[in-house]
């Protein structure tokens, strides 16, 4: 059995600005966590975030929630039961 997480959060709900950078900080890191059999999401709540994951299409690649308790609540593969989970919370002010 694996000691790993199984959920990681990504929690940009107080982030105003991603650029390329971020962007491309976002897609290394889904990667590094799909291979490790690890779900990730993200929560972003500025309309400006939403527009950029967007146009990338980093929305189509990372499923998107307005809060972490939206994302927590939606189940995820290997999920037992809601609120069965191990998970991660990564606040990031600033991608």
């Amino acid at each position: 059995m694996s000691q790993g997480a199984t959920l990681l959060i990504a929690d940009m709900s107080t982030t105003s600005f991603c650029d390329s950078a971020g962007v491309s900080a976002l897609v290394r890191t889904f990667r590094r966590a799909s291979a490790g059999a690890t779900d990730m999401r993200l929560v972003v709540s500025t309309p400006a975030v939403q527009r950029v994951l967007s146009i990338t299409g980093v929305d189509r690649m990372i499923d998107v929630f307005p809060s972490v308790a939206a994302s927590l609540a939606s189940p995820y593969p290997g999920q037992a039961e809601p609120g069965n989970a191990t998970a991660k919370a990564d606040s990031d002010g600033g991608a």
